[in-house]
């Protein structure tokens, strides 16, 4: 039984406000909404609701909590809380109240909170970001239903009063084979579906799939969730199996020529009757088992938009609430665009691991999402957090705690909260007892209520102090060239001879002219040229030449890869010898400029350095991420006229999120010396506006 926060419907859901202490009636006549067969959405033991809206009354008692004895557990859902509440006492008794999560009401008792109620029209897209555990970064394709119901029992116990409640088994759990591979026979049922394996998932036998599973799940108070792969089994479409619930089968759905890149399991599935008809055929078993949340992989790309919008309207048609992730092939905002409304997460970076080189990458990702994505409607996703115990059974490296250092940690996790990114932890939950400083990065009150309601993210200019010289703009460089190009790869060659930064809008520009035959190159804030000859801004214009190199307008140096010796080498200017380091190829349709250098698939890309994010709270806080990307320790400052449009702050307070320690402002500057790949998240009040008035 569960509290159903996300639903992957457009449906108009019920929600209910307080009376006023005096009130005593049960029932109070509804505002109908505009759609007038939708349904009332009370819980009753972990079934659909039903009730319909007769006599526009509704229930009190459905409409605040209620109880299930199934399996003998009692459970309590607060419908009037953010979260999920506490599982009850499973003795039976609620001689001890189950306490909801969010502090906005302490508790909610069974027949003692009276409710006036009212209809409004609200989807999947205004709740919270989803938060929970995923089991690859733990158990890769190796989890177990043992592995499941412990990770699930921690979370009961030491998480979910955080908000954390998904608990959710990635791939693997319908190959038949060794525990620790990732491949192997499928296993279905007699209509193409995917099932669990007995050997690792024993209450599955006898045609139960994951419904015991998820019912001890749910007893728990906590919601289950199953990964599953975009198309149809490619066993099922050689057996031609029928499409549950229809006289098609699974010929009639399968799109042959479009399998994934890295998976040969599935073949597409056609934009067809027969197509929808399957994926119906998904969510009417998965709904069955009771599932509250599908990630969907292989998914997210223009390529398989069809069959997103046929999973998602299963997911609206099923009368259960799910969210609804898709797993990238794609990083692309424009899609998004596209796809913000069938889903409620979609992953926008590539896998995050233990390593620091793929958390930077997400540095260069995130600002093409916000802030107009981030929970509008839905929310882009950076992936799950590897922290704590990894990979336990083997499959992806050794069983280890996490390589991250702790300011490799506290960055990953300050990044993802500001920027609203759902909360799936990846690491082992139980072997968290004796790891008390990701439990402290997990269930820091104020960082999670940052990443539930902050409004507005957005990257923030910063200036950059390193080694104890100013960083004039930023660093260029090349690295391997990204198939769907993160933000830092882009350029745009503009009809002024100016080469620009997608990420920041620099000018790439020839810098420190003073080193024997070459130039430093930097971008660098670009320059005006008012008298209409480029005398002053020459060291920022460019012209592509017919040998492909770029050359500056400054001296005839030319933009070169020297010293190559692979990827984040520094880019200089030199002087023009027409030789393949000095070789570019502009790619106009991924915004890349691709070196000819010895035939590397290497691209221009600007150096992570300093950065910072900031966003609102709903209190009227300002949230504000100092971040240093460098291998050198770094002070990383931001002025607060940068956070909020130009508008002036004074005589703020600045409070260490982390730390909860008051931070010095100076002449309305936010400044802090970080370590390598550390950061800091302050919370910015009582400051005064340029009016005179207090920010709160």
């Amino acid at each position: 039984m569960s509290n159903p926060t996300h639903k992957g419907t457009m449906a108009h859901l019920k929600t209910c406000k307080r009376l006023p202490a005096h009130t005593t009636s049960s029932q109070e006549t509804l505002t109908r909404p505009k759609k007038t067969q939708d349904k009332l959405q009370c819980t009753r033991c972990g079934k659909d609701p039903t009730h319909s809206r007769t006599g526009g009354k509704c229930p009190a008692v459905d409409a605040v909590c209620s109880f299930c004895t199934k399996r003998n557990h009692w459970h309590t859902v607060c419908r009037d809380c953010s979260r999920s509440p506490l599982p009850a006492n499973k003795s039976g008794s609620l001689d001890q109240p189950t306490h909801c999560i969010m502090p906005l009401y302490s508790r909610c008792r069974f027949f003692a909170i009276i409710l006036a109620c009212t209809t409004v029209e609200t989807t999947l897209h205004q709740s919270l970001p989803p938060r929970g555990w995923n089991s690859f970064d733990s158990y890769v394709c190796s989890a177990t239903e043992e592995d499941l119901k412990e990770n699930a029992d921690f979370m009961a116990q030491r998480l979910a009063n955080f908000g954390y409640e998904y608990v959710v088994v990635d791939y693997g759990w319908f190959v038949l084979g060794p525990a620790t591979s990732c491949s192997g026979e499928l296993l279905m049922d007699e209509y193409g579906r995917l099932i669990p394996t007995a050997d690792r998932y024993p209450s599955s036998r006898n045609g139960q799939g994951f419904r015991n599973l998820t019912d001890y799940i749910h007893g728990l108070g906590l919601k289950f969730g199953i990964h599953v792969m975009r198309g149809i089994p490619k066993v099922a479409v050689t057996k031609n199996t029928p499409i549950y619930g229809t006289n098609f089968t699974a010929k009639d759905a399968a799109d042959e020529t479009v399998h994934c890149s890295w998976n040969s399991d599935m073949w597409g599935v056609k934009n067809n009757e027969a197509g929808q008809a399957y994926y119906n055929s998904l969510l009417q078993l998965h709904t069955k088992w009771g599932i509250d949340f599908i990630k969907m992989d292989c998914a997210y790309n223009p390529q398989y938009k069809h069959e997103l919008e046929q999973m998602s309207k299963a997911v609206k048609n099923s009368d259960r609430e799910i969210v609804l992730s898709l797993s990238p092939t794609t990083t692309d905002p424009m899609f998004a665009e596209r796809i913000k409304d069938d889903v409620t997460m979609y992953r926008v970076n590539g896998d995050v691991w233990d390593n620091w080189r793929t958390i930077e990458t997400a540095f260069g990702t995130t600002p093409k999402f916000a802030p107009s994505l981030i929970g509008q409607p839905s929310y882009p996703d950076l992936d799950m957090l590897p922290l704590g115990h990894l990979s336990v059974h083997g499959g992806h490296g050794p069983a280890r705690q996490s390589n991250l250092t702790q300011d490799e940690q506290i960055t990953l996790m300050t990044l993802w909260s500001i920027f609203r990114n759902p909360l799936i932890m990846g690491g082992d939950l139980p072997s968290l007892q004796k790891d008390p400083f990701v439990m402290s990065l997990l269930t820091n009150k104020a960082v999670l209520e940052m990443n539930n309601y902050g409004k507005n993210v957005h990257a923030v200019n910063v200036s950059l102090i390193r080694g104890g010289m100013s960083a004039i703009g930023l660093d260029v460089i090349i690295q391997p060239c990204q198939s769907y190009a993160s933000i830092d790869q882009r350029w745009t060659v503009n009809k002024n001879g100016t080469i620009t930064s997608q990420l920041n809008g620099y000018c790439l520009s020839v810098y420190n002219v003073t080193k024997p035959g070459g130039a430093d190159i930097r971008a660098m804030p670009c320059k005006k040229d008012s008298a209409n000859n480029h005398d002053s801004v020459k060291n920022q214009v460019w012209s592509v030449t017919e040998k492909k190199t770029i050359k500056a307008l400054l001296d005839g140096y030319c933009l070169d890869v020297s010293g190559f010796t692979g990827a984040n080498v520094n880019v200089d200017a030199w002087q023009c010898n027409g030789g393949d380091n000095q070789k570019w190829t502009y790619w106009s349709d991924s915004q890349q400029l691709h070196s000819h250098q010895h035939n590397a698939n290497v691209c221009l890309a600007l150096a992570p350095t300093g950065h910072a994010w900031a966003s609102h709270g709903r209190n009227g806080e300002i949230f504000v991420a100092l971040f240093n990307l460098d291998d050198v320790e770094a002070n990383v400052t931001v002025a607060l006229t940068d956070i909020d449009n130009g508008r002036a702050y004074h005589n703020c307070t600045a409070q260490d999120m982390w730390a909860g320690k008051t931070a010095q402002l100076v002449r309305d500057h936010l400044s802090q010396t970080l370590p390598p790949h550390g950061s800091s998240l302050y919370n910015i009040t009582q400051c005064y506006t340029v009016f005179g008035k207090s920010l709160e």
